[in-house]
């Protein structure tokens, strides 16, 4: 199950403010919920793309054993496309450590939907969708932005995005980065806030980033922080947890899966007992 947590996260509109960059930006890193001792709570880094497809659910698989083949196995899938494609990252870097005198130039162009396909729409307008190569038609379905600097403000990136046709609000905020912040990173965290339709993922169409051997740009779902429950185990029995990616083209490899962690579900503190009082003068 998906840990609910106590509210409904806050959304913001920010279209009702002026100003260059202005942004508004919220942002619930825990819920509260009743503690259990007999779940374990999940967290994890999603993958960062680098032009693939994101992945659309995630399989978390628990055990009592690290073979995974017990009769205390489970797993459930997490599909949850709100909270996946929610929020997304989008980050132009030099990687720390790599060609550390340049500084990136240059742009990006970011696709709003679709299935990975290389193209933009405007290279499908003129053509039959029965005719087109898979490609072409995986990118009929997506809507590309205007060219962005490397360096684009927050209220660049919203503007392009609330020019597409599909996107009628989203919230961006940009982090810099502290180390050579003004050169070398560059990350836009990005909320579709209004759209038509169901989520969609973000996607690079096109960069021309330079200095071409180091500078990238990827795309990340947002973090799982406890953002699941796994419910119904037993309390103080160790149980060993694993979590897989899978998107249009197939799921995670087991040789490549994540470091399998441990866990243990403890008991929940009982109520207080053997509450003493004392009384003491105040003078």
């Amino acid at each position: 199950m998906q840990y609910s947590g106590d509210v409904a996260l806050l959304r913001t509109d920010a279209s009702g403010l002026s100003g260059d960059g202005a942004v508004a930006h919220s942002m619930e890193l825990l819920k509260g919920s009743e503690a259990s001792s007999t779940g374990l709570r999940v967290s994890f880094e999603p993958p960062a793309s680098t032009g693939g497809d994101l992945p659309s659910s995630y399989l978390v698989e628990w055990d009592t054993s690290s073979t995974f083949a017990t009769s205390a196995y489970g797993a459930l899938v997490f599909d949850d496309a709100d909270y996946l494609l929610g929020r997304q990252i989008v980050t132009v870097e030099i990687p720390d450590g790599i060609d550390v005198s340049s500084s990136i130039g240059g742009g990006f162009e970011l696709a709003y939907g679709g299935t990975g396909g290389t193209g933009s729409v405007s290279d499908v307008e003129s053509e039959s969708l029965d005719n087109l190569p898979a490609s072409l038609q995986a990118a009929a379905d997506a809507v590309v932005t205007r060219p962005l600097a490397w360096n684009a403000t927050a209220e660049e990136v919203r503007d392009a995005l609330e020019a597409l046709p599909s996107v009628s609000a989203a919230n961006v905020a940009v982090d810099i980065g502290s180390s050579e912040p003004s050169a070398r990173r560059r990350v836009f965290v990005i909320d579709i806030i209004g759209r038509t339709g169901a989520p969609k993922p973000i996607r690079i169409h096109s960069h021309q980033l330079t200095p071409a051997v180091s500078a990238r740009i990827t795309i990340q779902q947002r973090a799982c922080d406890r953002c699941l429950v796994v419910s119904g185990l037993t309390t103080g029995r160790s149980y060993y947890v694993r979590v897989s990616a899978q998107n249009s083209i197939g799921a995670t490899l087991q040789s490549n899966a994540p470091v399998v962690f441990p866990a243990t579900p403890k008991s929940v503190p009982t109520k207080p007992t053997s509450v003493r009082l004392e009384i003491f003068s105040g003078t």
